[in-house]
């Protein structure tokens, strides 16, 4: 039963007077007595007082419970002090439970949790509330519980809240809940069918200490354009049968402590969609059990999981994730412009665990002191698409890192990546493609600019650079497999770091190709580096070179080959110079080709350039088991060093003339002879 309480003041401005009746109700008359449509409205403005200090049951200021109950009020303004105190309830048994504020301002105030305005409908009726400007006020301090808005169904009416103008403000609690329920006890999982509206219009205030917007149901849909600040902005939910959650926050903002925006669905097959179009602050840290989160979807049925990004979204915290998107047995996409920030600890700026795919299609600006986009899986075939059409993303550690056991695709059309230790990093058990046209800069000692690693024997690693310039300071592109692997740069890669490498392909039991197309140009700066390293342990490794290669430093080198067969091709307008050595003894001395292994055969054809200013063009160890057959249509200028086979030779500008201390001037000079002991023919 409700507790009158004492109302100190009910007078409308027309003078007329309030009676007792139709502001208390007693919720345990039998519905029968509330037979038929009853509405209370006060269109001219109303002040009403209601002072419950001391009652132990809700006290309410105006209530209309029944069969089609309404409130309308217009510049009204009530106030109901009390432990339990609500101001306006509305409930319908059968029919609309209808709420309308119209520039009014509604207080509530105590020490229990209660909602200020409350509409119910119990069986297949809508619950409305539809507030246009005026102000709403909780005082009550209770986490969670106390209420600004809430509308509520049991059946499969919708349960809809409208906010076209106004602010509402609570001390703890939540702004607007949302939610359809069977069973008042499971609100975590709503189990009517009503669909869950909640519509907030641009200029809208909420402030509240605990949550803003709470919406649980089998179809949600929130559309917020209001200012938050809270602790959490917005959260939606959906039942085991849940048809599908829409949450967008299209203008305004949300500043929010652990959360901006959660959704979540239980056992359903429907899609999960987050967007932004505003910006989203969380600011507080949370822990490695309980996360913080700007923009998180989820599901643990099958559904797709999508956000949508093009504001802003930043969280500022450790262990706190700027957009997260899960699904437990399905798909995960993001689609993203704007800015994506992390700058916490243990924090990713875009974070997806998908069962069947993950996909990211990109032109935002990404940034994160962890990774920048991180796609993992939870099934055993999980495909992964990362899609950079602009934008940037920059991280501490790893811009891009993609783990997934199906195949893997990143294109980069336009996106400028900036890393302290890996610029995109894909690893898995299927096939790999990698095609980048965007500037990658890494920088550490360790650094590297593409990797692409896959350990299934049937699938292929493909790595493709054009028109862009990777600059890293341990390996410009990294590909390994165990079937063909394929690296190729049509742009530029500049490697600073000592024992660097280029272009670094390695197949353990396919073949290895790599590759240096027409304007391309590998560019290495750092003593004993490796332009190009191919190896194939048990196949053919072949080079086509079509570019520039530079190594110009101490002990540099071109090429080095390590295969049971090896191809070389240097095209028409291929260049390819190694580095100085001062005469000591190098493990892997300086010579613009270095074949390092072969157990049938080794060809080079050049149709190029070959040199370097060691003067050793061509270097193969007396280890080196298989006979070397150079065709020479181009230029090679220098010696070539030979083990102990049989080798065959075009013609070239034979001479020993070597720069020893890298000032670019060839001041040793030595018979070339003494190194052609081998059996060599000269064609």
């Amino acid at each position: 039963m409700a507790d009158a309480g004492v109302i100190v003041d009910a007078v409308a401005t027309d003078g007329i007077h309030l009676a007792r009746n139709l502001t208390i109700s007693n919720n345990n008359i039998p519905r029968n007595e509330y037979a038929g449509t009853w509405s209370f409205i006060a269109n001219n403005g109303l002040t009403l007082r209601v002072d419950g200090t001391g009652a132990t049951a809700p006290v309410v200021g105006i209530s209309a419970i029944g069969n089609s109950r309404s409130i309308k009020l217009t510049n009204a303004d009530i106030d109901v002090n009390a432990n339990w105190g609500v101001a306006l309830s509305a409930g319908s048994y059968d029919g609309q439970a209808y709420i309308e504020m119209n520039n009014s301002r509604i207080v509530v105030g105590g020490n229990e949790s209660c909602p200020a305005v409350l509409a119910v409908a119990y069986n297949e009726g809508e619950a409305i509330i539809q507030m246009n400007g005026g102000e709403v006020i909780n005082n009550n301090t209770t986490q969670y519980n106390s209420v600004g808005l809430e509308a509520k169904t049991h059946g499969q009416g919708a349960a809809i809240v409208r906010m076209t103008a106004g602010t509402i403000t609570l001390s703890g609690g939540i702004g607007i809940i949302s939610w359809n329920t069977n069973d008042d006890s499971s609100i975590s999982q709503g189990e009517g069918t009503g669909d869950i509206i909640i519509d907030t219009s641009e200029g809208t205030i909420i402030n509240a200490g605990a949550r803003v917007m709470y919406a649980t149901g089998d179809l949600v849909d929130v559309t917020s354009r209001s200012n938050i600040t809270s602790n959490e902005g917005i959260v939606a939910g959906g039942g085991q049968y849940g048809v599908s959650i829409n949450v967008r926050q299209t203008a305004g903002f949300i500043e929010a402590g652990y959360i901006g925006v959660y959704t979540i669905t239980f056992l359903s097959g429907n899609p999960v969609t987050l967007s932004n179009d505003a910006r989203i602050t969380v600011s507080n840290s949370g822990t490695a059990s309980s996360l913080s989160y700007g923009m998180a979807a989820l599901t643990s049925g099958t559904g797709l999981t999508t956000v949508y990004n093009t504001g802003t979204v930043e969280t500022r915290g450790d262990y706190s994730h700027a957009t997260y998107a899960k699904s437990d047995g399905g798909a995960v996409a993001f689609n993203l412009a704007g800015t994506v920030t992390s700058q916490g600890t243990n924090s990713l700026a875009v974070y997806g665990i998908a069962e069947t795919s993950a996909e990211v299609k990109s032109s935002a600006a990404i940034s994160s002191q962890n990774y920048g986009i991180y796609l993992t899986a939870t099934g055993t075939a999980t495909t992964a698409d990362v899609q950079l059409t602009g934008g940037s993303v920059t991280s501490a550690t790893r811009a891009i890192r993609i783990e997934t056991p199906g195949d893997i695709s990143v294109t980069n059309t336009q996106g400028t990546i900036t890393a302290t230790n890996v610029g995109i990093s894909a690893e898995g058990t299927s096939a790999i493609n990698i095609s980048n046209k965007g500037n990658i800069t890494v920088t550490d000692a360790s650094s590297i600019g593409i990797v692409a690693n896959s350990t299934t024997a049937t699938a292929e690693v493909t790595v493709t650079n054009t028109q862009a310039t990777i600059s890293a300071v341990d390996t410009g592109i990294l590909a390994t497999g165990t079937h063909t692997v394929t690296a190729s740069n049509g742009g530029e890669i500049n490697v600073s770091g000592t024992l660097a490498h280029g272009i670094e392909a390695t197949s353990t039991s396919g073949n290895a190709n790599a590759a240096v197309s027409a304007g391309g140009i590998i560019r290495m700066t750092g003593e004993d580096a490796t332009a190009v390293s191919i190896n194939a342990l048990s196949g053919t490794a072949d080079v086509k070179v079509d570019g520039t290669v530079e190594t110009l430093a101490k002990n540099g080198r071109g090429i080095r080959a390590t295969a049971a067969h090896t191809d070389i091709l240097v095209d028409t307008n291929g260049i390819f110079t190694g580095g100085w050595e001062d005469g000591s003894s190098a493990a892997n001395p300086s010579a613009a080709i270095v074949l390092a292994s072969a157990t049938s055969r080794a060809t080079v054809t050049n149709n190029g350039q070959i040199g370097a200013l060691s003067d050793r063009a061509i270097y193969a160890p007396d280890s080196f088991a298989s006979a070397t057959n150079i065709t020479n249509n181009g230029h090679i200028t220098g010696y070539v060093d030979l083990g102990n086979q049989q080798n065959t030779f075009g013609s070239w500008h034979i001479r020993d003339y070597s720069d020893t201390n890298g000032d670019g001037i060839r001041e040793r000079r030595l018979s070339v002879f003494q190194i052609l002991g081998h059996p060599v023919i000269i064609l």
